[in-house]
């Protein structure tokens, strides 16, 4: 559907935006970043360069848009409409679940001049949670993907990470919903009774498996 035009971090909160050309992608957001959440539905940022483009000249600013705006990745273009609920998929491992408008606040007028904050409406970007981790370069296509992936992993493979202890809680809530689902069981089931290993490396071979 397009590809990804910048990358861009902070690595100290209020400090100066860091253009990279590649980044690790987990859950909680990228490596690097000084926002860094795992409980946060807002871990990583999106904005489409055509709107950048079309605020820019809106109110005359000629600098780079994407380090000005704040959000840390800058995709060619973006579909129009409310985008909450919508999975992208970036390169070949990344995917992010699109789950709140980012709304424009006063730092886009100290950016980018007067006006900004009321020509950044319906432009100012999304936020979005990892779904599945992975590596990013500029120039990776993406996609809207048709069919979402199952919440649930999210939801396991945060645990494995911080608290296994949210294990029990998947448990009892998904033991019967989830009973067709012997892939997604098993896993719980491998979770629940701590066999499970608290490493990345380790629960995203697990998580990787579930998705295939």
């Amino acid at each position: 559907m397009g590809s990804v035009q910048s990358i861009v971090i902070r690595p100290v909160k209020r400090g100066e935006p860091k253009r990279i050309t590649e980044a690790n992608i987990f859950i909680g957001g990228i490596e690097g970043d000084h926002f860094f959440k795992p409980e946060s539905g807002r871990q990583v940022t999106l904005v489409a360069a055509h709107d950048l483009a079309t605020v820019s000249a809106i109110v005359g600013f000629q600098g780079d848009a994407h380090t000005a705006c704040r959000r840390n990745i800058c995709l060619d273009t973006l579909p129009g409409g409310d985008l909450t609920g919508k999975q992208i998929a970036l390169g070949e491992e990344v995917i992010l679940e699109i789950t709140c408008y980012c709304h424009p606040c006063k730092r886009m007028n100290e950016n980018f001049g007067d006006g900004a904050v009321e020509a950044f409406d319906e432009k100012a970007g999304w936020g979005a949670a990892v779904i599945r981790e992975g590596h990013i370069r500029v120039g990776d296509a993406f996609r809207v993907l048709k069919k979402k992936m199952m919440w649930g992993v999210q939801s396991i493979k945060q645990s494995f990470i911080f608290d296994i202890r949210i294990i029990d809680i998947l448990y009892y809530q998904h033991s019967n919903s989830y009973q067709e689902d012997q892939r997604y069981m098993a896993l719980i089931f491998f979770c629940r009774f701590g066999y499970a290993q608290r490493s990345r490396d380790h629960t995203q071979e697990i998580t990787m498996n579930i998705y295939t």
